[in-house]
């Protein structure tokens, strides 16, 4: 495809729109191209006219096509040149209109805009307009309108933001981020418009001629556009102080007498055009493997596990290794079939923003006319709607069918040299460890016991870690996000690999990579981790690291390093791999940690530093909570250090929108100082004692209501019941301060009404981090909410919502003492009695409790297995609140008694399954010492992919407690 004219390039800079294209399909022509306004694009004009009309568009009354201009063909290296023409995106909207008094029936006509802005998707209101106007008056004057109408789309206010900015805004919290550079261009403009106005007042009244006529209308004339710029400057900041989202820029464009609003977006990566999803493609092709076809060879740049390589890690290995991709889409609309092939380049580059390269080579829309130039990129990414092409493998090295959602390796791919042409056996096994991954648009997933073979890699976790977000319904965004750490990552190993393999490294600080097994935290450190995790992705992406090394996105991120290196603001560290070490690293001593604080307080200095610091703490993956832990070290120097660095935070224009104020009056406080002494400190004594946990810390923020503390475990495999009684805890704790920070002097105790705990994820780490808000603050009912993390990988793992009561105590002590003991009738009918050692596991509340605190005498299993029955006598050191067991005792006794339901009805032990939610309701207090309890578990609903559970503690026809658990099956099971 020709250049358009470099000429043209310096004079157009700031035009919105560069060309507008017409074409149309003529029955004794074919398609044809109409008009080209205001000059020709330089591109052949048939090659235009077949993008713009594409196969199958007389059947359909409209579709959207996009196609670039200018691509650059790489050389013999792989290299493509940096100068000449820019990149030019064209959005094409074709329509079928049907006329019976024409030849065929119907008229087809397509119109395009040519334009620089990456986000052509903002065209496609006055494209519908402009091409409606055109069928009604089929000249060039139409064409000229929409160019004019387009560029006169006012973008001058709209501020130019850097990387760094643009990476900040993207992942806010808050939509009001940069909004002073907004106000201040705003700001900017008003007073250019006032001084505009004002000159042609001057030039007005100095005209002899028009001077008497206009002396007392331009006296008028002139309060009133005073009294307009004040006005308008109102208008300016009211939506504003409405909490305008800053992360769109609004404008508008005026067409025809019709104002159509423009939202632009302000967070766009440099690979990511249009609007385009990256979910629908994921989604698409994450079914269940194809079987294998017999002894195939496996190409060890594409297929990195085999014939059973995920369809979606297949794709990112083609994309990584520069291969040839044609998105398939039979009978499907063109603009469809162009939205995958975005999509894929988004996914190729890291969610649009780690490597480049990949817009060049991409053909949203392609048919057979084009095959030539298609062929004369190395790694094209196409889409075409014309099953001829599936019929010449020779043409294409992945084939991915939209309709089907299957990914295929062309048979006709040479194998790399050296590779010798022998796949890697294969094994049942292995087969259902990546299979699993298709079952996880269903069900969570965790981790099993033992040690994982090499195929549980990072890659399996990808593709797990993917499709749970979506079935969560994550958004865009947050999707963008995962893949751009996931392409980071493998980044990361590159210069690793081409260290241990020549020596040297043009991405990364040799003097590092010499001595990568140490910490580093003074320098460039390009893969942070333990050397035999290293060792091992090294091993295993040796082949896609190598289909990567002389691509064009490798030569690109060549280039963009040394960019880097040359324009960073902050020198002689990186930033990324501190903020990693500190929000990953266990086994920093006290003198690395201060020393990444202390070069930290060193080198972020300037506003532009702070902005680069902020950059690498993006708010949706937990802001400033690496830096915030600085608080919590028991090192004064480092406390220091971490108070500077937040101050010079908080002074930077997007540092201060962060929350910082929730750190600002957090205080230490010593847990369950609001309760005095209970039996609550007795479990947390206990597990310190016996070591399994160091002594808690807990920070109390009374301006936001809410507490954050860590929970350091000296053992792994942590019971999720202690997890449950701690979460009890913390909740009734802030629950009690939020009570009585209402002023409330009376004596009250609160009592836990529901506790709702869901799991959002796993994980064996011992060091968890939590932060628990009161949602809701009444005189008799409080909300808590909290989540707890993983400190080392900053994954969220449970989410709790509980409810509390608070009645006078008065009231506590003047009711109707509950009888220590009732005799009744307990056994189950048609039932087995539990044997001994099941009624001592279900005593097993938590590991580090006296064996005889919580006591089940007797207990029995109906023969189906869906019903179990229990009675327990409660010891006198279990209490909560004052005189009443604890709430998460009572809990962790219903879920025992529930997971040892579900093993026998199902014939899997619940310990290897997840309980992903767990409803609590307290309905009235157990009090201490009190016997006789019973427990009645029975099964609720039972499936394929999940089990539910329903016990309560009862006596009687007193309801105490009830819970329901959902267990989620890790594979279908043929019992249910």
């Amino acid at each position: 495809m020709a250049n358009t004219n470099a000429a043209d390039d310096g004079a157009s800079q700031q035009r919105n729109v560069e060309y507008i294209l017409l074409a149309e399909f003529d029955i004794d022509r074919g398609a044809i191209l109409k008009h080209q306004y205001p000059r020709p694009t330089g591109a052949d004009d048939s090659h235009l006219a077949e993008l713009m009309l594409p196969d199958g568009a007389h059947a359909r009354e409209s579709d959207w096509t996009m196609f670039f201009l200018n691509q650059k063909t790489p050389d013999e290296s792989g290299k493509v040149a940096e100068d000449g023409p820019p990149l030019l995106y064209v959005l094409n909207l074709v329509r079928t209109k049907h006329d019976k008094e024409v030849r065929r029936g119907a008229i087809v006509k397509a119109m395009a805009v040519c334009t620089r802005h990456r986000f052509i998707h903002i065209y496609q209101a006055i494209l519908m307009l402009a091409l409606e106007n055109y069928y009604r008056a089929p000249t060039v004057d139409t064409l000229a309108e929409l160019y004019k109408s387009a560029n006169q789309m006012d973008l001058s206010c709209m501020p130019q933001l850097s990387r760094h900015e643009t990476t900040i805004l993207r992942f806010s919290d808050d939509q009001n981020m940069f909004e002073e550079r907004f106000l201040q261009l705003e700001k900017e403009k008003r007073l250019v418009d006032t001084l505009s106005r004002d000159a042609d007042r001057l030039e007005t009244l100095h005209d002899p001629a028009l001077a008497e006529m206009t002396t007392s209308a331009s006296e008028e004339s002139f309060a009133t556009a005073r009294r307009g710029t004040a006005a308008e400057s109102g208008r300016s900041r009211g939506p504003s102080a409405r909490n305008k989202d800053r992360r769109f820029f609004d404008t508008e464009i005026v067409y025809s007498g019709v104002k159509l609003p423009i939202r632009v977006p302000m967070t766009v990566y440099p690979e990511e055009i249009g609007d385009f999803s990256l979910i629908q493609l994921l989604t698409t092709f994450s079914g269940a493997l194809a079987p294998p076809s017999g002894s195939k060879t496996t190409h060890p740049h594409l297929e990195s596990s085999g014939q059973y390589t995920h369809p979606i890690i297949l794709l990112m290995n083609g994309l990584l290794t520069q291969k040839r991709i044609i998105f398939l889409g039979h009978n499907k609309p063109a603009g469809e079939v162009s939205n995958y092939v975005l999509a894929a380049v988004a996914l190729g580059s890291g969610g649009g923003g780690v490597l480049r390269g990949f817009a060049n080579r991409a053909f949203p829309y392609t048919n057979l006319t084009n095959l030539d130039t298609l062929l004369s990129f190395p790694g094209y990414i196409a889409g075409v709607t014309n099953p001829a092409f599936e019929e010449h493998p020779e043409w294409w090295d992945l084939l991915c069918n939209i309709n089907t959602g299957k990914v295929t390796v062309s048979p006709a791919l040479a194998m790399p040299p050296g590779a010798g042409g022998q796949g890697k056996p294969q094994t049942d096994s292995l087969r259902r460890s990546l299979d699993s991954v298709s079952l996880s648009r269903n069900r969570s997933f965790s981790s099993r016991e033992g040690k994982p073979d090499k195929w549980n890699n990072s890659d399996t976790e990808f593709v797990q870690d993917l499709m749970l977000a979506i079935e969560r319904h994550y958004g865009e965004v947050a999707i963008r996000a995962k893949v751009e750490n996931y392409v980071r990552h493998f980044m990361s190993l590159v210069p690793l690999y081409e260290y241990e393999r020549n020596g040297s490294s043009q991405l990364g600080d040799p003097a590092h990579l010499a001595a990568s097994d140490k910490t580093g935290v003074d320098g460039y450190a390009i893969s942070p981790g333990d050397k035999e995790t290293r060792d091992h992705e090294l091993s295993f992406y040796q082949n896609r690291i190598e289909g990567f090394i002389g691509t064009q996105a490798y030569y690109n991120s060549l280039a963009d390093y040394q960019s880097m290196q040359s324009s960073s603001v902050i020198r002689g560290i990186d930033i990324a791999h501190m903020v990693y070490c500190l929000r990953n690293s266990t086994n920093l001593d006290v003198n690395e940690v201060e020393a990444i604080y202390k070069r930290l307080d060193e080198q972020v200095v300037t506003d532009e530093q702070v902005t680069e610091l902020l950059a690498s703490l993006p708010q949706s993956q937990g802001g400033l909570q690496p830096l915030a832990y600085g608080f919590y070290h028991p090192s004064p120097a480092i406390r220091l250090y971490t108070v500077r660095l937040f101050q010079k935070i908080e002074g930077n224009q997007a540092g201060s929108r962060y929350r910082i104020n929730a750190y600002n009056d957090l205080t230490p406080v010593e847990f369950h100082a609001m309760w005095g002494h209970s039996s609550a400190q007795f479990l947390e004594g206990r597990m310190v004692d016996q070591k399994v946990i160091d002594t808690p810390k807990y920070w109390y923020s009374p301006e936001s209501r809410s507490y954050l503390g860590f929970w350091n475990f000296n053992i792994q495999g942590i019971e999720e019941t202690t997890l449950l009684t701690l979460i009890d805890d913390v909740t009734g704790e802030l629950a009690y301060r939020s009570f009585l920070a209402q002023g409330t002097k009376q004596e009250h105790i609160g009592f836990t009404v529901n506790l709702k705990i869901v799991k959002k994820n796993n994980t064996r780490a011992t060091r968890l981090f939590f932060e628990a808000t009161a949602l809701q603050v009444t005189s008799r009912k409080v909300v808590i909410e909290c989540m707890l993390y993983d400190t080392i990988t900053g994954m969220l793992l449970l989410q709790a919502q509980a409810i509390f009561v608070f009645m006078p105590l008065a009231a506590i002590k003047s009711a109707k003492a509950e009888p220590k003991s009732i005799e009744d009738n307990y056994e189950l009918s048609s039932s087995q009695a539990l044997s001994e050692n099941a009624l001592y596991a279900l005593g097993q509340v938590m590991s580090f409790l006296p064996h005889n605190t919580i006591v089940h005498k007797a207990g029995w299993l109906s023969n189906d297995s869906k019903h179990l029955r229990a009675v327990v006598d409660f010891g006198d050191n279990l209490s909560g609140p004052p005189i009443y067991v604890h709430g998460g005792i009572l809990g962790t006794v219903l879920f025992n008694a529930s997971a040892l339901l579900f093993t026998r009805f199902t014939g899997i032990d619940a310990k290897s399954v997840d309980a992903s939610e767990r409803d609590i309701n307290y309905h009235n207090g157990v009090p201490l010492e009190c016997q006789n309890i019973t427990i009645d578990a029975t099964i609720n609903e039972a499936s394929s992919s999940q089990v539910t559970v329903f016990a309560k503690l009862v006596r009687q026809q007193k309801l105490f407690t009830t819970l329901k658990t959902t267990f989620t099956l890790p594979i279908p099971t043929t019992k249910l």
